[in-house]
């Protein structure tokens, strides 16, 4: 294992902002199934701004909403089925720039504010470290990595060849952390084992049908890095529909 620690300058002070869409009156509306569709389209509205912003560039993440404080020990914390949108811009902001307005011309912005190192609020912080992951990403995708939760490594296209599953990977972690001098990144180099998912795999899940969704096999979906378990399949053309409805 190899680990380097950089120093990222003009992020001493950070802007943030908080997008929600704007919400349509629910109480017009009485079926459930309406209301359903109503809600995916609020947060399909979020990641396309999210987007967005990415291919422009920006410093920007998506993070669950909760009711409740956002620190779960401090009292309930339960995540609604919502999602915001954060900005974040080196310096001082107290308005959205315009170059940034027809990303979000259909949001609004629900909180902001001023995030200076090494920082006060988890939330943020939190925020932060995952915005710099996405910019990072971003970097190396032109070097042909893919993004496995916190873990980058080189892409390998699927092979039949199981030897190559048996060779560690280089991958590649980031870890920040804050000082009130900067933020610096903690770059650690190692080998892991993954691999993509085999046709063995699926078969393994649909023999042994698991009992609740914590026993099904542990993945990592790239390049959104979400964590999860497999406990079955769908077709390819529904897959195909869920991704171009929110991508």
């Amino acid at each position: 294992m190899w680990t380097n620690i950089f120093k990222i300058g003009e992020l001493q002070t950070v802007s943030w902002f908080q997008f929600l869409p704007v919400e349509p009156d629910y109480s017009a509306t009485s079926d459930r199934s309406s209301k359903a569709e109503q809600k995916d389209a609020l947060n399909s509205t979020v990641l396309s701004a999210y987007l967005r912003l990415q291919s422009e560039g920006l410093l920007s993440t998506w993070t669950n909403s909760f009711v409740g404080p956002w620190d779960p020990s401090q009292g309930e914390h339960n995540p609604d089925e919502k999602i915001k949108l954060w900005l974040f811009l080196s310096g001082r902001h107290s308005l959205v720039p315009e170059m940034t307005q027809p990303a979000v011309a259909k949001l609004r912005v629900v909180s902001s504010g001023l995030w200076v190192a090494p920082g006060n609020s988890e939330e943020v912080a939190a925020a932060l470290c995952q915005a710099l992951r996405n910019s990072l990403e971003r970097a190396l995708r032109g070097l042909s990595y893919a993004r496995f939760g916190d873990v980058f490594t080189k892409y390998n296209p699927p092979t039949r060849n199981q030897n190559s599953f048996r060779r560690a990977q280089p991958t590649v972690e980031f870890v920040f952390a804050a000082t009130e001098e900067a933020i610096f990144v903690h770059v650690i180099i190692s080998a892991r084992y993954m691999r993509n998912l085999s046709s063995d795999d699926i078969e393994k899940v649909l023999t042994h049908t698991p009992r609740s969704v914590g026993e099904g096999l542990p993945v990592i979906v790239a390049p959104s890095g979400m964590l999860g378990r497999l406990v079955g399949c769908c077709p390819s053309d529904l897959a195909r529909q869920v991704y171009s409805r929110y991508f």
